[in-house]
């Protein structure tokens, strides 16, 4: 009985553990504007992400922080800001940059997601992105999990919510120019979305562990218990 007790709080906390690194954040926050102005850029893993650029006619760059995060082993940056448009009214903002693999790994996969919501009547937010080459701002080969050439989110009230969206390269790329345009459309309710998330998955030598799943194991108390499990058992005894 209490073997089989350890082993289940042994597999509880290997799951805490792992839920802990499927979404790790930078202790590094950077606002939009000052990277703009300084040209800045973020490094998250192996990938950097650079040339921001921002424009609105209703929102400041200044009120938006950019975050590195890892999620499901896959390295990104998260996006914070108010994104909202009064009842009665439209806001849009576009959001972009660059992300560049360091390491001659290439970048197979990228995955957007957000919480937009329509909150207390009708409306609709619509996020948008499409992939270009930096070098020559021509559209590159992308295909999303909808069959589109582009990464989409959206919430409708009434209607329907897609939160989540993902697509592959093809061929995968080095580096790849990402342009987000984020739009909120408040009819009687309030339209809104504050934390955009994009990762990219990654193929090839050289890959870095995320710093979250190393965390993570390092601090569980998997490894301690297992230590311990090990100095309780009896030693053999000696063959007379």
């Amino acid at each position: 009985m209490f073997k089989t007790s350890l082993s289940k709080f042994a597999c509880t906390a290997v799951a805490v553990a792992a839920s802990f690194a499927a979404t790790a954040r930078s202790a590094r926050a950077d606002n939009l504007a000052t990277l703009i102005a300084t040209n800045g850029s973020i490094t998250v893993g192996n990938l950097v992400f650079s040339n921001f650029e921002f424009a609105s006619g209703n929102f400041n760059a200044s009120n938006v922080t950019i975050v590195g995060v890892t999620i499901n082993g896959n390295f990104g940056i998260q996006i914070q800001g108010t994104f909202g448009a009064a009842p009665g009214s439209l806001a849009d903002a576009m959001i972009g940059y660059t992300v560049t693999s360091t390491t001659g790994a290439t970048i197979t996969d990228a995955h957007l997601s957000s919480n937009a919501a329509v909150l207390l009547g009708t409306g609709a937010v619509g996020i948008v992105e499409n992939f270009k080459d930096p070098g020559t701002e021509g559209p590159v080969g992308f295909t999303s999990a909808e069959g589109n050439d582009f990464l989409f989110n959206a919430a409708n009230s009434p209607g329907s919510t897609q939160l989540d969206d993902n697509g592959v390269f093809d061929p995968a790329r080095q580096s790849v120019e990402a342009d987000k345009d984020v739009l909120t459309i408040s009819v009687t309710g309030a339209a809104q979305v504050s934390i955009i998330d994009q990762t990219y998955s990654q193929s090839g030598a050289n890959l870095p562990v995320p710093a979250g799943i190393i965390l993570a194991l390092s601090g569980s108390p998997v490894l301690g218990l297992g230590y311990w499990l090990r100095r309780r058992q009896p030693s053999a005894k000696p063959v007379a």
